[in-house]
């Protein structure tokens, strides 16, 4: 079954960007889901984001050094320490 307000909404938020910005491109379905979601993701928890992605995701580009400098000198003490026994 269609879920009409869904719809509407789409359309309503589809016309919207076309009325204000003008758009001279082809405008896809696929462009709507990002655009939509990046102009409402702050409505969002941080948990609620990250909760949506692997460890792996989240960690994809760190470097070691990025990891460390986000940690306390307690945190990176006791992280030696958890290595040395490994």
């Amino acid at each position: 079954m269609i879920e009409w307000h869904r719809v509407s909404t789409i359309i309503n938020e589809l016309f919207e960007k076309y009325r204000i910005e003008g758009i001279a491109m082809p405008y896809t379905i696929e462009d709507f889901k990002r655009d939509y979601v990046l102009e409402h993701i702050g409505k969002l928890s941080p948990d609620e984001v990250l909760k949506k992605y692997s460890v792996n995701d989240r960690l994809k580009g760190l470097t070691i050094n990025d990891l460390i400098s986000n940690l306390s000198p307690e945190e990176i003490e006791a992280l030696k320490k958890e290595l040395i026994k490994k």
